[in-house]
Parts: structure tokens; sequence; C-alpha cells
């Protein structure tokens, strides 16, 4: 099951952190993270978690939970 993020947003100074919940590496930049693409093997829930900090120290946080189960059922869902 393939996952694909896209990010529009360009502000300068600002840090970017995403984390698939898979214990894949964390990407991290601080330039957009444009079309970020991920791969989950195994079936499971797993939380994708996306963190941008803006240039004045505040930092935003999403949280997406990403349900790999038996072809071909899929699901995305987020908490607000």
């Amino acid at each position: 099951f393939k996952v694909k993020l896209t990010d529009a947003t360009a502000l300068v100074g600002t840090s970017y952190e995403l984390d698939w919940g898979d214990g894949s590496p964390k990407l991290t930049a601080t330039a957009p993270i444009a079309n970020a693409e991920h791969t989950y093997n195994n079936v499971g829930v797993y939380t994708i978690k996306y963190s941008v900090t803006g240039p004045n120290g505040c930092v935003a946080t999403r949280n997406v939970l990403v349900y790999n189960i038996s072809n071909p059922a899929i699901g995305v869902a987020t908490n607000g």
C-alpha cells in the first residue's frame, strides 16, 4: 500500500518532519516536502505524524491513521 503526501506551502525558515509510523526513518526538511511517498509492506494500522515548525518557533502537528488491511480494503482517517 503506497501513501503519497503533497505539501503546497513554501514558507522561508520553516522546517518539516514526517514520521510514517512504521519504524522507517523520519523525513525531515527545511523546505516543503513535496510529493513525499512511502510504501507500507505489512498489514496493520499506522499513524502518520506530520509536524511543521514555523520561523517563529510555533509547531503544528497533524496525525493521520492509515489502515493497511487485506486486499482490497484500505482506509485513511484523520482526527480533526
